[in-house]
């Protein structure tokens, strides 16, 4: 880890953390993974909070850097559609 307890986030190029920690719900894990990032987004999320003075998204960017921090990619798919509001045919 590095001095802010971070691994190396010279390491974490733009391509690599786009495909592999860019995420959102719905997520799809197994528990063990979870807990641990988990735990250490709610180390990161307060001083994040602080660092994006307030940010509304600092809970989701404390959970990238959590999962990028313990070296868990995600395997992110689109094809999770649950509703799509431009669509108007299903209420027809």
């Amino acid at each position: 880890p590095t001095k802010s307890g971070l691994s190396d986030t010279k390491t974490w190029n733009p391509a690599y953390v786009g495909q592999n920690f860019a995420v959102g719900p719905p997520y799809v894990f197994v528990v063990p993974d979870m807990y641990e990032i988990v735990t250490t987004w709610s180390e990161l999320v307060v001083p994040m909070f602080h660092q994006l003075h307030g940010g509304f998204n600092s809970e989701m960017y404390a959970y990238c850097t959590a999962a990028a921090h313990l070296k868990l990619p995600h395997r992110i798919s689109s094809s999770f559609m649950f509703s799509q509001p431009a669509d108007h045919s299903q209420n027809e």
